[in-house]
């Protein structure tokens, strides 16, 4: 087993990780690319899809404050609904992450591309090997990383806002339902892409000071942080720049940007998605990797995974297989629409996961909710869990509905966990 690593997280670290993983890059290019079918009412969608955000940010306080470890998603589904679970509750999170870095990756490096000669998979490449190499150090120095890029990209962010909010053209948004409610309605599950990733945290809940007080401080921040970002961002994006424009913009805040700000701070924000996009690839590094090494742990994969050389080695274990796969997803596909759908397939399962486990955690186990930060009424916890588990059902019988080829995928992927679990539970590593 390795040794219990350090308890050096705050509220701030833990707010930065959050806010930098769920904005991130996609604030860049999805808000422009669903108003390309929402029209102005995508701002709609998005507030939508925050309820989804809403409910996952509840259960996941609840479960990490409840399991104050790392990889405690993975602990919370293991002993409260099985280790194949919990296997297949990793299982899931490595390959969404895996898909969502390449659509990160990418996304940033198309950017920067836009401003810039450059090769665009060589920065891809280079920015998930950059972040690999500074969680090679451990949480504290990936937080910090991630704070620096978080103040960098909002403050940004904030610039656009502030400059283009007073600018907008209210003619451009109208109508507001350009071409119905159905748009809007199915922009709404590729728009909690944008929102998913609050979990993040509970996976680091082992390296956080007092989790039972960081978490749902850091929760209530981020959500607030994070939504605000959104609507502001994309009210700001349709107001400037016309939505029935934007579907094959590869940088469409830069092209609401050029009306409102000068071409230098234009390249400061092309630059800042570069950060954006960093800072959500270091946050799943960061944060994903620990349940890779908690399954080696538990040996449901190849003990060769784990380090013993040094400290720095067992805060590495599971971030150098980590950082190999994201590599992977980055090299094997550039098309970020389709990347986004794959990785909602897998986040949308996971969460199934982790509602069910609070459900089994407030019938079986309440004793361990009553030292977390965030009490709820049994029933009200039972509301919001059951709550997550529906509408995530909902959202990705919708997904597989609208792209049955990436449903097989997901189905693939998951039938493939089933069996390597099945294997390591007879083998002795």
């Amino acid at each position: 087993m390795t040794q219990p690593r350090p308890r050096n997280v705050g509220v701030p670290g833990a707010t930065a990780i959050i806010v930098g993983f769920v904005i991130g890059v996609s604030v860049f290019v999805l808000p422009g690319t669903l108003a390309a079918s929402a029209g102005p009412a995508v701002l709609v969608s998005y507030a939508l899809a925050s309820l989804l955000g809403l409910l996952a940010c509840v259960v996941g306080a609840q479960l990490g404050c409840a399991y104050p470890c790392s990889a405690a998603g993975f602990v919370a589904v293991a002993d409260l609904l099985g280790d194949r679970w919990g296997f297949l509750l990793v299982w899931m999170i490595v390959g969404a992450s895996a898909v969502g870095v390449g659509l990160l990756a990418h996304g940033l490096a198309n950017y920067l591309g836009s401003v810039v000669t450059i090769n665009v998979t060589s920065i891809a490449v280079g920015a998930v090997l950059l972040s690999g190499l500074v969680n090679l150090f451990g949480a504290r120095a990936g937080a910090g990383l991630q704070m620096v890029l978080v103040l960098v990209f909002l403050a940004a962010l904030l610039l656009f806002v502030g400059a283009g909010l007073p600018a907008i053209d209210t003619a451009k948004l109208r109508p507001f339902f350009p071409r119905g409610a159905g748009p809007v309605l199915a922009a709404v599950v590729p728009a909690y892409f944008s929102y998913a990733g609050f979990f993040v945290i509970i996976e680091l809940a082992g390296e956080l000071k007092d989790p039972a007080r960081t978490i749902p401080r850091a929760m209530t921040i981020s959500f607030s942080l994070v939504l605000v970002t959104y609507l502001a961002v994309t009210l700001t994006l349709v107001g400037l720049a016309p939505w029935d424009t934007l579907a094959a913009d590869p940088a469409p805040v830069l092209t609401a940007a050029r009306t409102v700000l000068p071409d230098t701070l234009v390249l400061v924000l092309a630059l800042t998605a570069v950060a954006a996009g960093a800072s959500s690839i270091n946050g799943i590094l960061l944060g994903y990797s620990r349940d890779l090494s908690a399954l080696v742990e538990r040996r449901l994969l190849p003990r060769v995974l784990l380090l013993h050389a040094s400290s720095m080695a067992e805060s590495a274990a599971g971030v150098v297989p980590m950082t190999m796969l994201a590599l992977l997803a980055v090299l094997s596909s550039a098309d970020i629409a389709a990347l986004a759908t794959q990785a909602v397939l897998g986040i949308l399962f996971v969460q199934v996961l982790l509602g069910l486990a609070l459900v089994r955690l407030a019938g079986s186990a309440p004793e361990r909710l009553q030292h977390t930060g965030l009490r709820l009424h049994p029933v009200l916890l039972r509301c919001f869990a059951w709550l997550l588990v529906s509408v995530s059902v909902a959202a990705g019988g919708l997904v597989a509905a609208m792209s049955p080829d990436k449903a097989a995928v997901a189905a693939g992927f998951l039938f493939t966990g089933w069996v390597v679990h099945r294997r390591a539970t007879k083998a002795d590593y």
